[in-house]
């Protein structure tokens, strides 16, 4: 803060706002509305706004030798990095990531240019996002939405600090070569998806939480740095971490996502959280006056009543078809840039058909032939909200030796022990959709104990999404989000 500004503090209001900043947990939008804005002199916003975004140390100027003494011997003597029990008011906080939200707009096109050149990484990004879909959806008859970019960008934190065969593993199932072209294409991700402003959020989140006793390698850290991953230093056997995670997890999530039921290991010596909070408003909003009223056919067939939102496009209008499905993306664009898809299996077949293996779901969203013609759209107003257990899952895919608790390799991550071994893989998310736009969140954890065809000039396409289908959230060429509408009604 300017000195200048230093004798136009109120001291009755600077301890207000010292309150709802501790109390909010240092969210500074929600410190504001709880202290009326209006009545807070801009010299005390200055001043926590610099408090909120003044990190506990810096990377970069780690790297370059110029940080504090403490960290310069720890540095010299065991080329590590140890926390120890600082912390911002006790929190266990001793890095804040700095999100992307003040890229120039060459940074941007720079960021923006490499990844739509990167075909085979965003093939890589979508392939494993249907090898984890296939087997995760599917299951149930309730409404589903997973993010596989939410489990993507946890797993790559889990990978950079793998080593041996444990490596290895990860990164075939990752489909990537080396932990350096991971990390460097999911920073040029992360910078192109965020998005942070009154009509659009693409909200991605980070964070590591070690145990107080252990410490992090130093280039593990440079790979955390990339990935905008915030650093806390905590006792997971002390209540008040369950607490700050959860609480962590709230404030990036925008409140959807509830942990009430959440647990967490006494004995992790490690967590790895990734967050995901996604809202977009359509650039054409749906009218509320031309929803119609209609009938979605259950699986089971049971007929249940429901309200549709329509749109009618009368040519030119972009689809794709095989034998088993119909799809479109057309005319469901978003303010920033994404789109919702949907996958409506035809007569005699099923959304699990679609589910039925990778290759099925990936021609379900990315095949068919192409045509352009009329194009109508019947799309029921729906909620999804769902949980996974996702170590099967990665089992399955060839990932085994990251959960041997006596052969386990990550000593890329970890300085102090032989080794650590994965013993929790979950992800919740949520989904709704309405005539305004589309909301979605997402967060994943890991934790660690030791111990296109030819094109047809003339075609129609009926999207009446009657019975179950598949819906998606596409951005950049990133499938974000995919899940499966069993029932409209559904109450989550």
């Amino acid at each position: 803060m300017k000195q200048n500004n230093k004798n136009n503090i109120n001291k009755e209001e600077n301890q207000l706002l010292e309150q709802a900043f501790d109390k909010y947990g240092k969210e500074l939008d929600a410190s504001f509305k709880a202290v009326q804005p209006e009545q807070v002199p801009q010299a005390v916003k200055d001043k926590f706004q610099q408090k909120k975004k003044k990190p506990i140390f810096n990377f970069t100027k780690l790297k370059l030798g110029i940080a504090t003494s403490l960290m310069a011997v720890l540095i010299v003597l065991v080329s590590v990095i140890s926390f120890g029990n600082s912390g911002i008011d006790g929190d266990g906080l001793v890095y804040a990531s700095v999100y992307p939200d003040g890229l120039t707009s060459t940074e941007y096109r720079k960021y923006a240019n490499d990844f739509q050149d990167n075909e085979d990484y965003k093939t890589n990004v979508n392939d494993f996002a249907m090898a984890t879909a296939s087997k995760l959806l599917g299951d149930n008859e309730s409404n589903e939405i997973y993010s596989p970019l939410s489990l993507y960008f946890a797993m790559t934190l889990l990978t950079s600090g793998a080593d041996g065969e444990t490596l290895e593993e990860l990164l075939a199932v990752m489909n990537e070569t080396t932990v350096d072209e991971l990390v460097d294409n999911a920073n040029t991700m992360y910078n192109v998806l965020y998005t942070n402003n009154d009509t659009s959020k693409t909200q991605i989140a980070n964070s590591l939480w070690i145990a107080d006793n252990l410490n992090f390698q130093k280039n593990y850290l440079d790979y955390a740095e990339k990935l905008f991953a915030s650093i806390y230093n905590v006792d997971f056997s002390d209540p008040k971490t369950l607490e700050l995670q959860n609480q962590w997890i709230e404030e990036n999530t925008n409140g959807t996502l509830d942990t009430t039921d959440r647990r967490i290991d006494a004995n992790a010596i490690i967590s790895i959280i990734n967050t995901i909070y996604y809202y977009s408003e359509w650039n054409e909003e749906f009218v509320s006056d031309d929803n119609i009223d209609g009938q979605f056919t259950l699986d089971n067939g049971e007929i249940i009543d429901t309200e549709f939102m329509t749109r009618y496009f009368k040519k030119s209008a972009t689809f794709y078809e095989n034998e088993k499905f119909q799809r479109s993306s057309y005319g469901l664009d978003l303010k920033d840039g994404s789109n919702v898809v949907f996958v409506l299996p035809k007569d005699g077949y099923n959304v699990y058909d679609l589910l039925e293996t990778e290759d099925s779901l990936n021609e379900s969203f990315f095949g068919g032939t192409k045509y352009k013609g009329e194009l109508t759209y019947e799309i029921p107003k729906f909620t999804a909200k769902s949980e996974f257990d996702i170590i099967e899952t990665m089992k399955e895919l060839g990932v085994e030796k990251a959960f041997d608790a006596d052969n386990a390799e990550f000593q890329n991550m970890l300085a102090g022990i032989e080794t650590g071994s994965v013993s929790k893989i979950s992800q919740k998310a949520s989904f709704s959709i309405d005539e305004n736009g589309v909301e979605a969140s997402s967060y994943t954890e890991v934790a660690l104990r030791g111990t296109g065809g030819p094109i047809a000039s003339i075609y129609k396409c009926d999207m009446i999404l009657n019975k179950p289908f598949l819906y998606g959230i596409e951005k950049d060429g990133v499938l974000m989000f995919v899940g499966v509408c069993n029932n409209p009604n559904e109450i989550n």
